[in-house]
């Protein structure tokens, strides 16, 4: 396995040719034909599991060496779910949203079953994270409201409202900010709060900040593990690279004819993977602002996530058979 990124010098050709560090790259099938399209993916903090999620949570033990599945570790829980999440530093812990009566469930997955920990839960949820030391899940909801919950305590901390569309949000790493992205008036937006102090959440510590952002709604936000990005995704086609420390536009990555569905960036930060509508996943180099590797496949591709510690990156895509997709892995192996 590669251990670190050397970006080429320059990939400008006319004629797209991927960076040589791809060269020994391949696409491994890890799951077949699950009988409804999966949304949601992650790895575990160690990157040994990954868990697909929708009709079902599907847990997949691999081998770190070789990347296979175990088949004998293969596991999942009846549920239709609105978002999974794992938590930061135990390998064990997940949660995530049910979809028909909104309740938070925490899984520790070497136990059978998961634990019902709130039914005080916004209904239609876009996505739910735990907070970077683990002591705080938050979720957001299509209402335009961010929901906090005290894991240790298990119970609701506060609900911020918010006068603009929410799409997505993500903590920095250091759990000092949150970031929340939307829009108003067909405009994108970002606004930062305090990742601390829950009750001022509806409080933008950077004022009219969506004034330079993207001409269109932001749909995706993701954050560089290492702290020195964020990025941005635009119905508007645009990917932004932001400086973390400094909350200015560093870059526009403008390679896609297609609306921006999903960001991820590599386990250092040098890389960062971008769903162009959906069928297509473009990777970039973040210093360099080049782009240095497409995947394209025939049929809808419905998320992506890099592995915590490894240049191997995850996605989910239907295949030609109705109803019947792929967890695939896209890596050095």
């Amino acid at each position: 396995m590669t251990d670190i990124y050397i970006p080429a010098e320059d990939n400008t050709q006319t004629k797209f040719k991927p960076d040589p560090f791809f060269n020994n790259f391949k696409t491994k099938t890890v799951q077949n034909s699950y009988r409804k399209a999966e949304q949601y993916l992650g790895w575990n903090c160690t990157g040994n599991i990954i868990a697909t999620a929708s009709n079902k949570i599907r847990l997949f033990r691999l081998n770190n060496s070789s990347f296979e599945v175990d088949k004998n570790e293969q596991k999942f829980h009846d549920s239709q779910t609105d978002y999974l999440s794992w938590h930061p530093t135990n390998p064990d812990l997940m949660a995530y949203i049910t979809t028909k009566q909104p309740i938070y469930y925490i899984w520790d997955i070497r136990e059978k079953n998961p634990r019902k920990i709130s039914n005080k839960v916004q209904p239609d949820n876009l996505n739910v994270i735990f907070s970077p030391d683990g002591n705080t899940i938050a979720s957001c909801s299509r209402d335009n409201k961010l929901s906090f919950f005290d894991l240790r305590k298990e119970e609701e901390i506060f609900t911020a409202t918010f006068d603009f569309d929410i799409n997505e949000f993500q903590w920095d790493p250091s759990g000092s900010v949150i970031m929340i992205v939307g829009n108003q008036n067909q405009s994108g937006i970002l606004h930062v709060c305090d990742g601390k102090d829950y009750s001022k959440a509806n409080i933008d510590l950077l004022e009219k900040i969506h004034v330079d952002c993207h001409s269109m709604k932001i749909q995706c936000i993701d954050v560089d593990p290492k702290g020195k990005y964020f990025a941005t995704g635009s119905t508007d086609t645009l990917v932004g690279l932001w400086d973390q420390s400094e909350f200015v536009m560093l870059k526009t990555f403008s390679q896609s004819d297609n609306q921006i569905e999903r960001l991820s960036f590599s386990h250092d930060g040098q890389l960062l993977s971008s769903l162009c509508g959906d069928k297509t996943i473009q990777i970039y180099n973040c210093t360099s602002g080049n782009l240095v590797n497409i995947i394209e496949r025939e049929n809808t591709i419905h998320n992506l996530q890099w592995h915590p510690r490894e240049y191997i990156l995850a996605y989910l895509s239907d295949d030609k058979v109705d109803n019947e997709g792929n967890l695939r892995l896209y890596g050095a192996f």
